[in-house]
């Protein structure tokens, strides 16, 4: 990890984000072994298995669950360079019709895409999907247009992905105010915003930094990093000399997972 002195050498971090070519090295399956929630599934055909990386196992809906959908928290907020959908192994769970939203809070929700055709009217089969640019952290799909022409049946998938990155960044928490957390090395003073955020972002325990009030927006000033923060819920705060800028994980902190019940689907129609 590199040091947070003012001395120390700047290693310039570039995103990484890549948004149409599902065939990309960069692009991650951000959903592998991370269960979804959704309508309804049975006995044996739960959940988990839509995601966990097998194309032997699958998920499956109730019988006159009608349309089946899913939904993923992500952990983070990412950016989606498309999805992969493969069918269960039987026939009779296929559909015409899949619609993608996205969301970046849970509660306001956008609709990506509605794609119609007869891919997953075949059991086993699998379709590509294109990504998109906004950042996300929860993703919906909903199945519609059973195969089978009646609403009276089950959808099933083997497996659902979705591929990307997560964002990593920094965010500008706190105008006039910082967190009492722990330092993370020395403190520093005439450096310019731009180097702070670059070496927070290097360094894996600097979950944000301190910097002068008047010129937290951008210019030399002066501030500290600071480590084992707790995330945005901290409550005990430092008040008038300086802002703070936050950094926004990769990975998922525990106070970032979603209870399912704070995500609201009463727009959703059934």
């Amino acid at each position: 990890m590199p040091s947070l002195s003012r001395d120390a050498p700047v290693f310039r971090w570039l995103p990484c984000f890549v948004f149409f070519f599902l065939g990309s090295s960069d692009a991650d399956n951000l959903v592998l072994g991370r269960p979804p929630y959704g309508s309804s599934h049975v006995y044996g055909a739960d959940f988990a298995l839509a995601t966990d990386g097998h194309l032997g196992t699958e998920w499956r809906s109730q019988t006159g669950d009608y349309p089946g959908h899913l939904l993923v928290d992500l952990g983070a907020p990412c950016r989606v360079a498309g999805m992969r959908v493969s069918g269960g192994s039987k026939p009779d769970g296929g559909f015409r019709t899949l619609k993608t939203y996205h969301s970046v809070d849970g509660l306001s929700w956008s609709l990506v895409r509605r794609e119609t055709n007869a891919v997953h009217c075949s059991g086993g089969t699998t379709s590509d999907h294109a990504g998109w640019t906004e950042e996300t952290r929860f993703v919906l799909i909903q199945m519609e247009d059973r195969c089978s022409g009646l609403h009276f049946g089950s959808v099933g998938l083997a497996e659902w992905q979705v591929l990307g990155s997560a964002v990593e960044d920094m965010e500008h928490r706190f105008e006039k105010s910082w967190p009492h957390c722990s330092n993370l090395g020395l403190c520093f003073s005439f450096v310019d915003l731009d180097l702070a955020k670059e070496q927070c972002l290097q360094a894996a325990d600097c979950d944000g930094f301190s910097f002068s009030v008047g010129l937290v927006e951008g210019g030399r000033g002066s501030g500290c990093y600071k480590t084992a923060c707790g995330g945005s819920n901290t409550s005990s705060l430092g008040r008038g000399s300086h802002g703070y800028w936050e950094k926004r994980r990769s990975a998922p902190l525990p106070w970032q997972l979603a209870d399912p019940s704070v995500v609201r689907l009463d727009w959703l129609k059934k």
